[in-house]
């Protein structure tokens, strides 16, 4: 699926696979809930995931997108 987006994988599925595991661990333990990952570290997200204007407006929107279909 990456290489037919034209995506040069950064890895193979099996680490993908590693990596999940491993952040749904943390999440399940108690460990890291809420915690955004790069890969297996604890990271900071890009600036815009703490803007409160931006998570509104992105609420907004999805709300719009989806709502429709999350009424049935």
């Amino acid at each position: 699926m990456v290489r037919e987006s034209g995506i040069q994988p950064r890895g193979p599925a099996s680490r993908g696979a590693e990596v999940i595991a491993h952040v749904l661990s943390a999440g399940l333990t108690g460990q890291a809930s809420g915690t955004y990952f790069d890969e297996l570290r604890p990271a900071h997200a890009d600036s815009q995931a703490y803007d409160l204007g931006v998570r509104r407006v992105l609420r907004e929107r999805t709300i719009t997108m989806f709502g429709p279909f999350l009424e049935m």
